[in-house]
């Protein structure tokens, strides 16, 4: 599922205007439990995958288009610090 929109404050993001669809989806912060693609797989064209554990959805965006790297930056500031350490011991591997 790509929203079209995401709004992103420091706890939750509002997910909307996904494609044929006028629902909204809302994530907690501390229920994303996962992080994967883009420039965690080594491919930064790709695009970025979230997955929230307690709805188990899981939303894409591409963090090189628009001010999408500036929510990268929101997510990755307010996950949790396991979550954090794994993202960032696989940036290193690759």
């Amino acid at each position: 599922m790509f929203p079209f929109r995401i709004k992103a404050g420091n706890d939750k993001l509002i997910c909307s205007n996904f494609f044929l669809s006028k629902k909204n989806i809302e994530i907690k912060i501390a229920d994303i439990d996962k992080i994967n693609g883009g420039i965690f797989s080594g491919y930064p064209s790709r695009p970025i995958y979230i997955h929230d554990t307690k709805q188990n959805i899981t939303i894409g965006f591409y963090a090189n288009a628009g001010q999408f790297s500036e929510l990268l930056k929101i997510i990755l500031q307010n996950v949790s610090e396991d979550l954090y350490s794994e993202l960032t011991s696989q940036m290193k591997g690759n």
